[in-house]
């Protein structure tokens, strides 16, 4: 009888001993995320050359004047009128926008 006991209780804690590593086992599964395959991103695609545009440089007008008060003209040195602020005209082949030709 002592002997069967004791088989027993190997049996036992052979049983509790694999429980115990298939919980830990099932406990990492779930703590490990189910993280979907990457994907290629767009920062992973090789850029595409510089497009290389020609324009002209611009020029400062400078701060502005402010119009009139009674009249709200604009003085002759500063005749062109942007924004609430009177600038000086631009060049002939410039288009003023504020203070920038």
């Amino acid at each position: 009888t002592m002997m069967k006991f004791i088989a027993l209780a190997l049996a036992f804690l052979t049983l509790a001993v694999l429980a115990q590593e298939k919980l830990r086992l099932r406990i990492e599964e779930e703590d490990t995320p189910n993280l979907p395959e990457e994907k290629p991103t767009s920062l992973d695609k090789p850029r595409p050359a510089p497009v290389h545009a020609c324009w002209k440089d611009g020029q400062s007008r400078g701060v502005g004047k402010l119009p009139d008060k009674e009249t709200k003209e604009c003085p002759k040195e500063a005749p062109e009128k942007s924004a609430g602020l009177c600038y000086p005209e631009c060049p002939a082949f410039m288009e003023g926008l504020g203070p920038v030709c």
